[in-house]
């Protein structure tokens, strides 16, 4: 118990490195609130095949959502041209609504763009329009109809859907950053721990007691679990301030995945202080993991446009498998105990060489 009191005293008076970190998520969301609010609105590309007066009340319609360009290009060739969300209209969709078998409108997205609700709100002022369709006699009444009965697409939540699109990658972008700073921050603990142990040459009177060397590092592991715990904690305190419902939306989700993320970096951190022998190792290397695990892993660029190299090696990293549980979560909504458990498993993996690495060269 002592030891433990004396382990979590030392780390709370090292008050610069809790203020630059938390100051450091602060700051982190102000910029992303920033960039993402510069570049808020879905970008709509509807390929006109059909030149009617539906396929012009389409596109009038879709205004209502972002801004809509209109052309002749083909779904992939708009999709790589920048725009989010592409409505293709076949050759003759007016007519064939008066038919049995009317043709289809097919839609396209990037991965990643959140377009659930457009989608959902497309079909209702299809079905709309069907209806007016199947009530007229003729190509003129239904013109006429679909005049004289306009009908807004409907949005299906109360916020608009440019802003919640905004809210929703911000918040995984945050989370992406947030997941190198977790790593740089948690990574750091234990090697400094330990070295400015040695130095002050504290393992010698520990362990002239009646204490042994893995009763001290699983006391030191079990008290840096806790402040790790109390770091995720003001972390996410902090998202639901800047981000309020939509992390509070899925916090149950968020919470075991990146308290799994947090004991993955005390892993790494375990790992690291295992084998360094002075500052300069502990330092390039705590440097070196945080930042290929960063670019790898998607915290700086996202995981869907990242090449298939990069995220090979990334796999081998907790902060691939947090970064792809994010997303799961605020794109799809899903529970990512697959993602969780693999980072457990890297965690397990890092502590078992640790314990070999320190049979060969015991601290003392």
């Amino acid at each position: 118990m002592y030891l433990l009191r004396h382990v979590l005293m030392r780390m709370a008076r090292k008050r610069l490195m809790w203020i630059w970190s938390l100051a450091f998520a602060v700051a982190l969301a102000g910029i992303v609130t920033f960039f993402r609010s510069s570049d808020q609105t879905l970008d709509i590309f509807v390929v006109d095949n059909d030149k009617s007066s539906v396929s012009l009340a389409i596109a009038e319609k879709a205004d209502e959502w972002g801004d809509v360009r209109t052309g002749s290009e083909g779904a992939e060739t708009a999709l790589t041209t920048g725009s989010e969300f592409v409505v293709v209209i076949p050759e003759g969709f007016e007519k064939s609504l008066l038919t049995e078998t009317p043709e289809k409108i097919t839609t396209a997205a990037i991965e990643g763009s959140e377009t659930v609700f457009l989608e959902q709100s497309l079909t209702g002022y299809l079905d709309h329009v069907s209806t007016l369709a199947s009530a007229s006699s003729d190509r003129e009444e239904f013109r006429a109809l679909l005049a004289a009965n306009p009908q807004r697409m409907v949005r299906l939540e109360e916020e608009s859907f440019d802003n919640r699109v905004l809210e929703r990658t911000s918040v995984q972008l945050y989370f992406a950053l947030l997941s190198f700073v977790t790593l740089m921050t948690l990574s750091q603990w234990i090697p400094t721990f330990l070295l400015d142990d040695r130095e002050q040459r504290i393992y010698g009177r520990l362990f002239a007691s009646p204490l042994s060397s893995s009763r001290y590092i699983g006391t030191v592991l079990v008290a840096f679990t806790i402040l790790g715990i109390f770091f995720v904690t003001a972390l996410l305190s902090l998202s639901l301030i800047f981000y309020g419902s939509t992390v509070l939306r899925y916090l149950d989700k968020t919470l075991p995945l990146f308290l799994a993320y947090m004991v993955s970096c005390l892993a790494i951190s375990a790992f690291i202080a295992g084998f360094s022998t002075n500052r300069e190792r502990a330092n390039v290397l705590q440097t070196s993991v945080s930042m290929i695990a960063a670019i790898t892993g998607g915290a700086f660029v996202s995981l869907s446009i990242l090449p298939e190299s990069l995220l090979t090696i990334g796999k081998v990293f907790p902060t691939y498998w947090f970064n792809r549980g994010i997303d799961a979560i605020y794109q799809k909504g899903e529970a990512v105990w697959t993602e969780a458990g693999t980072i457990l498993l890297i965690s397990l993996i890092l502590f078992l060489f640790t314990a070999w690495r320190l049979r060969q060269h015991p601290l003392a």
